[in-house]
C-alpha cells in the first residue's frame, strides 16, 4: 500500500519558494510511490499560531495520512523544542535533510536525539 502523505509547504519569504519546496516534495513522492492526500501551504510567521501545521499533524494522528512531508525540517520550525513537539505527534519526512521518520525505530531515535539537543539549547 502506498504511503499517504500531507505535503506541508511554508515560505518565510527569504530562502525557499513554495514552488521549490513543492518540486522537492513531489520528486520524493514519485520516487517513493507516495500518494498526496493534501497539500498545505502555510504563510503564517514563525512564533505565531500555526493552524495549518496543526491540521497536517491531526491528519496523521487520525489516520487520514501516514506522514507529513516537508522539503526540510526548518519548514516546520527552526525552534528545536517546537520541532520535537511536532515529531512527537506525527511521522515526518524531511527530504533535503534525508530524514524519514515513518519507521518506528528511526522515529524513536530521532526523538531521543532532538530532545537532547532541545534540552541543551534551553540551558541559560
Amino acid at each position: 500500500m502506498a504511503t499517504r502523505i500531507i505535503t506541508y509547504l511554508r515560505s518565510d519569504g527569504n530562502r525557499d519558494t513554495i514552488a521549490q519546496q513543492r518540486f522537492t516534495c513531489s520528486i520524493w513522492g514519485a520516487r517513493n510511490g507516495a500518494v498526496q492526500v493534501h497539500e498545505i501551504v502555510d504563510l503564517e510567521p514563525l512564533g505565531g499560531p500555526r493552524p495549518r501545521l496543526r491540521a497536517a499533524i491531526e491528519a496523521v494522528e487520525s489516520g487520514e495520512a501516514d506522514a507529513v512531508v516537508v522539503a526540510s525540517l526548518d519548514r516546520i520550525d527552526a525552534d528545536m523544542a517546537a520541532l520535537v513537539r511536532v515529531i512527537e505527534r506525527a511521522a515526518v519526512v524531511a527530504v533535503r535533510d534525508d530524514l524519514d521518520l515513518r519507521d518506528p525505530w528511526a522515529h524513536a531515535m530521532a526523538l531521543r536525539v532532538l530532545r537532547a539537543v532541545a534540552r541543551i539549547g534551553a540551558r541559560p
